[in-house]
């Protein structure tokens, strides 16, 4: 089924419908995930639009879409982790695409759906997606973590803990 010319989902990606979830393909201009449904992302966080988020254009600066991933980023890892502190973090982010489907407009609560798809053995692939507070699509994006020691200042192998919960909660990895 292609949603092209669904309004929630404008990059052209195919989903493909079934009785337990969505499940979503690249798009042919993009290599980002997405879904309306919210169902590949099992974690949710909320993350407030801010009145100093906002540019002339009367939308969100394109440069917040990383804070609100990052917001989002964060709060996952708290919760499959337990990591309490940013310098309790061993990763460092690599690389990172955002798509802009829709303005982000003040103000608004926005519901940012966060998820692992991808596991090497000293990186992992995250994917984001913005939801409006109606359901609309208004980003998507993706993310490469590297795993750090910041002892040595040097790339590390994902620490097999973090592994091991990302693993149960958003595997199995391909």
């Amino acid at each position: 089924m292609d949603h092209a010319g669904n309004p929630k989902c404008r990059a052209g990606i195919s989903i493909a419908v079934s009785s337990c979830g969505a499940v979503a393909s690249p798009g042919p201009r993009c290599g980002v995930y997405f879904v309306t449904s919210g169902s590949l992302f099992r974690f949710r966080h909320p993350v407030t639009v801010r009145f100093k988020d906002i540019d002339s254009g009367g939308h969100a600066h394109h440069s917040h879409a990383l804070v609100y991933f990052e917001e989002a980023r964060w709060a996952y890892f708290r919760k499959l982790t337990g990591l309490g502190n940013p310098e309790d973090a061993n990763y460092v982010l690599g690389d990172i695409h955002v798509r802009f489907l829709q303005r982000v407009l003040f103000p608004a609560v926005l519901d940012v759906g966060v998820r692992v798809s991808k596991v090497g053995k000293k990186t992992f692939k995250m994917e984001y997606e913005v939801l409006s507070e109606s359901g609309d699509c208004l980003l998507t994006g993706e993310s490469i973590q590297v795993g750090f020691d910041y002892g040595t200042g040097r790339a590390t192998a994902v620490p097999r803990s973090m592994r091991v919960a990302m693993e149960e909660f958003d595997g199995p990895f391909a």
